[in-house]
């Protein structure tokens, strides 16, 4: 659904990102820091990437703040897309 969108080809959301060869087998964790305030832009287009390089076979999961499951059909939408209420509990346990 956002791959006309976000991508290094892409006009609007040009992303390019690197590096995801590199990363280890399963387990591992992704620790970044954004500042797309509630466009959150970033955090797209390296889902856009992450599912180009993976496919379904390596899902990603994105802590995400109460702010975005205030609103329930947002809250419903964004856990479908395998996002996580953010909280120091949920890391440790992820």
């Amino acid at each position: 659904m956002l791959r006309p969108v976000f991508g290094p080809d892409r006009a609007y959301f040009r992303t390019e990102i690197e590096g995801l060869d590199a990363l280890p087998d399963r387990p591992v964790m992704l620790v970044g820091n954004h500042s797309g305030g509630t466009s959150i832009p970033d955090v797209w287009g390296l889902a856009v990437a992450w599912y180009r390089h993976f496919g379904r076979s390596r899902p990603l999961h994105s802590l995400a703040h109460e702010m975005v499951f205030a609103v329930e059909p947002v809250a419903e939408r964004f856990a479908r897309l395998g996002g996580l209420r953010a909280s120091r509990s949920m890391a440790r346990s992820l």
